[in-house]
């Protein structure tokens, strides 16, 4: 992944506070969850930490982070039964970091994760994420389903963003949700994450790094207010 430290405060910093749950869907070898645990932690200062960062991941790994990379970096993904040993490595990663208090592991797909998110939610066993990191799906199509899925599971005012937006698949998906979404998108996120960081306006609510290609959505806060008001409509149908 291509994410920064400034990435990450700028989500810290603008997300609902206080962030309790930053999830992030494609976690790998825990390298970018390790890093937003330490900046959760630069911002929580000497007290105790507020933010659990739930990292998402089937711990299998895809084609191109295992079957087509160099024998010997192959060698290390694989324990000896040809199985996967992500998770082994994650969790040792995690444990080296020193942030194996804040860094929750879910073995699951993305899909199943963020459905099961918004299900803890609607029945109140879990706080909705104030923000969600998306660095899994890099298909057409699979990116797309994501989003959806991640953005009902966002809470209002929370903030959506990801990796990979020079890949075409993932471009065009973004593209199509932020046109699709457009009318529950912060339209001034991008001018109010100055200085911070730089952001280009790709449309109407998507902003993108001029530095890491890390693409931004920001979820009105309304939107919770315009979700109640259809809940009570169709209420008062039945």
């Amino acid at each position: 992944t291509n994410l920064g430290a400034a990435d990450i405060d700028c989500v810290l910093a603008m997300a609902p506070q206080p962030v309790s749950l930053y999830v992030e869907v494609g976690s790998f070898e825990g390298g970018s969850a390790i890093l937003a645990a330490r900046r959760a932690a630069l911002r929580a200062g000497s007290g105790p930490p507020t933010t659990t960062i739930l990292a998402v991941d089937a711990f299998i790994g895809d084609i191109m982070t295992v079957w087509e990379e160099e024998p010997e970096r192959r060698r290390k993904l694989l324990r000896a039964d040809g199985t996967v040993g992500l998770l082994d490595r994650f969790r040792l990663n995690v444990h080296r970091s020193g942030h194996a208090a804040v860094i929750l592991p879910l073995q699951a797909t993305s899909v199943s994760a963020l459905r099961f998110l918004k299900t803890l939610a609607e029945k109140r066993l879990a706080p909705q994420p104030q923000a969600i990191y998306l660095d899994s799906a890099h298909l057409e199509g699979e990116t797309l389903l994501e989003l959806e899925l991640a953005w009902q599971a966002l809470v209002p005012g929370g903030i959506l963003f990801g990796d990979d937006w020079i890949m075409p698949g993932v471009n065009r998906d973004v593209m199509r949700f932020a046109t699709v979404r457009a009318d529950e998108l912060d339209d001034v996120f991008g001018p109010r994450a100055q200085p911070i960081r730089t952001m280009a306006r790709m449309r109407h609510g998507l902003f993108v790094s001029y530095r890491s290609h890390q693409w931004f959505m920001s979820k009105l806060p309304s939107v919770a207010q315009r979700a109640r008001a259809l809940s009570f409509q169709l209420e008062a149908g039945r």
